[in-house]
């Protein structure tokens, strides 16, 4: 959703400059209150048709996954997308990043997405936050081991929050308590993330799967998402960013 700013008109209209009148000067007509109502009216539509970049604030928003042009990505992966829905699946060891716009700074904010996942021997998989594209720091929030190849953990699956600088991740809070298992090829699983100052939740098909404190975590800012070692392949659809 795109928010639009609108200036407000004042009392006075001020006419262009004539080529009789002295350098510099202008003349001042004062409105009666019927113009002064058209004038805000046509200034109103004239910027709504016509908005400036100052004029636009990115607060919710919905990724429609038409195409991968608005994208960016670091990392060996295949990003790619197929009938509205963005797939990675180069499969072996590998880490990677794609990310979209820069939403700011905020207190509190949220995001979503469903994903359902291919073949086996699927690893990380969820969101990223807080990316410095330049120096590669950034935070992701994700699923390990969805389909419990690896029986890693008991009950299956894990939530991992975790600080990176590009591939390389330092876990700082982590989850196995609730049983997280996704058939490949069939589920679809709804993974939500909210951080509220330094309070951060991440939800498993609606069900509150971690809930900690991490202090100076921040975001959103950049926003993407992540990729870790699935070798039959991630696929994700509905990516949306709530600022509260």
């Amino acid at each position: 959703m795109f928010v639009l700013f609108f200036a407000c008109s004042s009392n006075y209209a001020l006419n262009n400059v004539s080529e009789d009148s002295p350098q510099g000067s202008f003349s001042v007509t004062e409105l009666d209150p019927l113009e002064e109502v058209e004038a805000a009216e046509e200034l109103e539509e004239e910027t709504e048709a016509n908005p400036s970049e100052e004029d636009v604030e990115i607060s919710d928003y919905c990724t429609p996954f038409e195409d991968f042009s608005e994208w960016s990505f670091f990392g060996d992966g295949n990003w790619h997308i197929e009938n509205n829905v963005l797939y990675e699946n180069k499969g072996g060891y590998y880490a990677t990043t794609a990310y979209l716009y820069d939403f700011g700074q905020t207190s509190s904010f949220s995001m979503e997405v469903d994903a359902r996942w291919e073949g086996n021997l699927n690893d990380l998989s969820g969101f990223v936050f807080n990316l410095d594209p330049d120096s590669g720091t950034h935070w992701t929030a994700t699923i390990d081991d969805p389909q419990g190849d690896y029986e890693r953990y008991s009950p299956n699956g894990a939530i991992i929050i975790s600080h990176c600088i590009w591939d390389e991740c330092t876990p700082v809070a982590q989850d196995s308590s609730l049983e997280m298992l996704a058939m490949a090829q069939h589920d679809i699983v709804n993974m939500k993330l909210e951080i509220s100052d330094s309070s951060v939740s991440f939800y498993w098909n609606h069900t509150l799967a971690l809930s900690q404190e991490i202090p100076n975590i921040g975001g959103p800012g950049i926003v993407g998402l992540y990729s870790n070692d699935n070798d039959g392949g991630v696929m994700y659809d509905d990516f949306c960013i709530y600022i509260d």
